[in-house]
């Protein structure tokens, strides 16, 4: 690392590798990673440190990153592994720890710090974790909330393509009419009528851009 940031061109070359591919896409309820409510972006974050790729995640300032600490966080211990999550601050470990312990994952950090009686709550844990033998998980109940979560991420999908499939002969989608129609009613002097024109006049003034005048009798 250090020959590689000195320039060493070889050293370089040992260090390449393939970065995570991003995909801007909700996931499936039974393959995402991590726990919490995540954005696809931050998914990726959880994704790449997953498959065991060096990352840096530019978070912007006063934003949750505490989710996507405890996010990967929770993915480790998902999968057996152990993690140590060193910060620049207390405040922002205890920000990740409460993250997970909001999501009920408490038991999965040992919180060891300079300000903490680290020792004697630790040992504490780990004895009523012991003597716990309620059921981890109702399998039943998570996999009806991930069976909704995928009808409701469908329903809202499927809202969105249609909400931006064009219109028949107007060549326009409803998002783009909504638009106009926001800009139109928000400006000064917006028209007040309440005049509802047929498809045939809409379309033949889109044609003519409302150029013809309609005939008066003499």
């Amino acid at each position: 690392m250090i020959r590689a940031l000195a320039g060493d061109q070889d050293a370089r070359n040992d260090l390449i590798a393939q970065a995570h591919e991003p995909n801007p896409a909700d996931r499936d309820p039974w393959a995402e990673k991590g726990v919490g409510d995540l954005i696809p972006v931050q998914q990726d974050a959880v994704e790449a440190a997953s498959e065991g790729h060096s990352v840096f995640v530019d978070i912007p300032a006063h934003s949750d990153d505490a989710s996507v600490v405890a996010a990967i966080l929770a993915d480790a211990a998902a999968t057996g592994r152990s993690v140590l999550h060193v910060s620049t601050s207390p405040s922002r470990s205890i920000a990740a720890y409460t993250r997970l312990s909001d999501l009920g994952l408490a038991d999965i950090v040992a919180n060891i710090d300079g300000y903490s009686d680290a020792r004697r709550t630790l040992a504490a844990r780990v004895s009523s974790a012991m003597e716990d033998t309620a059921p981890v998980v109702d399998q039943e109940s998570v996999d009806a909330m991930r069976a909704r979560l995928r009808q409701v991420r469908g329903a809202l999908s499927s809202y969105a393509i249609a909400l931006h499939e064009p219109y028949g002969r107007f060549g326009v989608c409803a998002a783009d009419a909504l638009r106009a129609l926001t800009d139109l009613t928000t400006g000064e002097n917006a028209p007040t009528t309440r005049v509802r024109l047929s498809e045939e006049t809409l379309y033949e003034i889109a044609v003519d851009q409302g150029e013809k005048r309609p005939r008066t009798p003499a």
